[in-house]
């Protein structure tokens, strides 16, 4: 005898939020590696800034001006806005919290599935 299986039918509704919650993955992941690509645009004005910075001082000249620390200041905020989604899809934030370290894994298990965690922008972190 073989083994009965019941076939699981999915509302439309069902459907509908799976397709949503996979374009919002993918939405995801584009960014993330877009994100990845700003990272060394922003490392390099950073680094030109503070070089003509230098050396216009030995030279008694502004060689830079304003528009690079803009420019740097903007690129750092599209990237963390860029990079937000990716990094809690992944769940690789970074957790700092000086409570957690304090309470045991038994108690901090409660605090796997945080519910502020989405309003907040902070993920809770699952514990095995």
């Amino acid at each position: 005898m073989g083994v009965a299986t019941t076939v699981r039918r999915t509302s439309p509704l069902g459907r509908a939020l799976r397709s949503y919650a996979r374009a919002t993955d993918r939405v995801s992941e584009a960014l993330g590696w877009l994100a990845k690509w700003i990272v060394p645009i922003c490392v390099v004005v950073g680094f030109v800034n503070v070089l003509l910075r230098y050396v216009g001082r030995f030279q008694n000249r502004s060689l830079t001006s304003n528009r690079y620390i803009e420019l740097q200041w903007m690129l750092f905020g599209a990237l963390f806005l860029l990079v937000l989604p990716y990094i809690l899809k992944h769940a690789i934030n970074v957790r700092v919290d000086f409570l957690q370290a304090r309470f045991s894994r038994d108690v901090d298990a409660g605090n796997a599935a945080d519910p502020s965690g989405p309003t907040v922008g902070v993920e809770g972190t699952p514990t095995a």
